[in-house]
């Protein structure tokens, strides 16, 4: 029987360059508007926290315009309804509690191989307890449906119809921890713990042929690591 993964993508990878090409000029120009604040106003150098959000929010602005030109113009098909935004064939309490466990199962694997210790984008908001909140709900909601919509909506149901399901979870984790590497100044253990997370977000994916599901996992995966974000921040 197949997954539905490997079916669904009515896309190709002309899609996707187009895509990509979108955020890239939306984020080039974003980047070019902030470098020129912060030229204008150098003040804005201590408060580094109130660019990175409107930054990461219009970042999010520009992927989902990238998937709406591709499906609604390019296709004349629904967004979020190619994207698998539908409900889900599992209880959505698996995907919330294997979230919940995974990053404990992430730090016992990740453990041996003794991760250094390195700073993250994310020290910026230890600076305010405001921030820090928005930090927490951005992590929680808006972070994981974009990520995933990107991710396990897009990306891995293409690899998926190409290389089979099994490769195409594998790959888009993969592609997913490359992408955190930099926020991780590219320590290979916790690009690989963020590839794995990936790996069981995509799984999830598969088996309840639902962004929904792989967005709740995300959700609570991202709420276990704020609180332990929380607990070493000194406010």
């Amino acid at each position: 029987m197949e997954y539905p993964d490997r079916q669904e993508a009515f896309w190709g990878y002309r899609d996707v360059a187009l895509v990509a090409s979108i955020t890239f000029v939306c984020y080039f120009g974003l980047s070019l508007i902030g470098a020129i604040l912060l030229k204008t106003f150098p003040a804005l150098k201590h408060h580094e926290a109130a660019l990175i959000v409107p930054l990461q929010f219009f970042t999010y602005g520009a992927v989902y315009l990238g998937l709406s030109f591709t499906f609604v113009i390019r296709h004349g098909r629904p967004t979020l309804e190619s994207l698998a935004w539908r409900r889900s064939r599992i209880s959505l309490w698996i995907p919330i509690l294997s979230g919940l466990a995974l990053p404990f199962v992430l730090s016992a694997i990740l453990a041996p191989f003794h991760p250094p210790t390195v700073s993250t984008p994310f020290d910026k908001f230890f600076t305010s307890r405001i921030w820090f909140g928005v930090l927490g709900v951005i992590a929680v909601t808006i972070g994981p449906w974009m990520e995933e919509l990107l991710f396990r909506g897009f990306l891995q149901p293409l690899l998926s119809r190409s290389l089979g399901v099994l490769a195409g979870v594998s790959l888009t984790g993969l592609l997913f921890g490359l992408l955190h590497a930099p926020e991780y100044q590219f320590a290979w253990q916790y690009a690989a713990a963020v590839s794995l997370a990936g790996v069981a977000f995509g799984a999830i994916r598969a088996w309840s042929g639902s962004t929904i599901a792989s967005t709740f996992m995300h959700g609570a995966f991202n709420l276990v690591m704020f609180c332990g974000m929380l607990a070493k921040g000194k406010f």
